[in-house]
């Protein structure tokens, strides 16, 4: 199955115990591979930002998607550092293009 990056955008991420942890804002990815490393997820209308790595997701589809019961060793926080460069696609409005940044901390 494939999906466009702007159905990604705003889907709502819950654990596999259906607990919300929020909705997806942004893709970071890998450009020697050209796949996805992690997904990019707000936490609330006022919370913090998380990383989840792809291997933490169980599921993904236009419904949402569904990762593993998160611990805190699990999450990446907004700020700690990447190991690698990597290219972060942000999209902002439905009609507008991905704007592409190389960056080695978020």
């Amino acid at each position: 199955m494939q999906m466009h990056h702007s159905k990604l955008i705003g889907l709502n991420v819950l654990t596999q115990s259906r607990k919300k942890i929020g909705k997806i804002i942004g893709l970071i990815i890998d450009p020697e591979s050209q796949s996805v490393l992690q997904y990019e997820v707000k936490k609330g209308f006022f919370g913090g930002l998380l990383l989840i790595n792809r291997s933490q997701v169980l599921s993904l589809n236009e419904g949402g998607m569904v990762v593993e019961d998160l611990n805190v060793s699990e999450v990446v926080e907004e700020g700690d550092k990447v190991e690698k460069a990597e290219v972060k696609i942000s999209v902002t409005g439905k009609d507008q293009a991905p704007a592409l940044s190389t960056e080695t901390e978020i």
